[in-house]
C-alpha cells in the first residue's frame, strides 16, 4: 500500500517554542494517518534510512543545520533546506534544489529527488521528492513516497 511521509512544519515550530514535544512526522496511507518523531525505512530486516528529529539540536550530525534530517545506511546524511524552499516560492523560480545530500566521504550535492536503495535490492524502496507546483493536499512540497511494508515508526523500532 502506498505511503507518503512528510514533516509537519507547524509542529516543528511549536516544539521549538515550548511545551510538550509533539510528533513531527506524519505517515499517511489511504486508510491510516500515523505520527512519530522517528521513522525508519527497512528492506526485510535491513535498515535503509531513518528520519530523525531533535527539538534541541543535540545529536545532529556535523553539517546539519535543521532540526530534521535523514540518516541513510550508506553513510549519507540528507536534509531539506527550508530557506531554499521559501526563496524558490518567493521568486516563483524553482531552479534551486532544496535537498542537500552530504556523502560519507565529505562531499555534498543538491538535488530535487533522492532514491533510497538497498544493496540487496534491484530498485529503490522509497523516493524523497520535491514538487513545489504539485504539493500534497496538506500543502507539503517535500515528502517521501514508499510502500508501508518498508515503514516502521519509533515505537516499533
Amino acid at each position: 500500500m502506498k505511503c507518503r511521509i512528510h514533516v509537519n512544519q507547524h509542529v516543528v515550530a511549536a516544539n521549538a517554542k515550548a511545551g510538550p514535544i509533539r510528533p513531527v512526522f506524519t505517515a499517511k496511507t489511504y486508510k491510516s494517518n500515523l505520527k512519530s518523531n522517528e521513522v525508519a525505512l527497512f528492506f526485510g530486516e535491513e535498515r535503509v534510512a531513518t528520519l530523525r528529529y531533535s527539538a534541541t539540536f543535540k545529536g545532529r550530525p556535523s553539517g546539519v543545520k535543521g532540526r530534521v534530517w535523514i540518516d541513510v545506511a550508506s553513510g549519507d546524511v540528507i536534509e531539506v533546506l527550508k530557506p531554499t524552499i521559501k526563496r524558490n516560492d518567493k521568486d516563483k523560480c524553482y531552479r534551486q534544489p532544496p535537498i542537500h545530500v552530504m556523502k560519507a566521504d565529505g562531499s555534498s550535492r543538491f538535488v530535487n529527488a533522492y532514491s533510497f536503495t538497498c544493496p540487496n535490492s534491484t530498485g529503490s524502496i522509497a523516493e524523497l521528492v520535491y514538487r513545489p507546483l504539485k504539493p500534497l493536499s496538506c500543502g507539503a512540497k517535500v515528502w517521501i513516497e514508499t510502500d508501508d511494508l518498508y515503514l516502521r515508526l519509533a515505537s516499533a523500532i
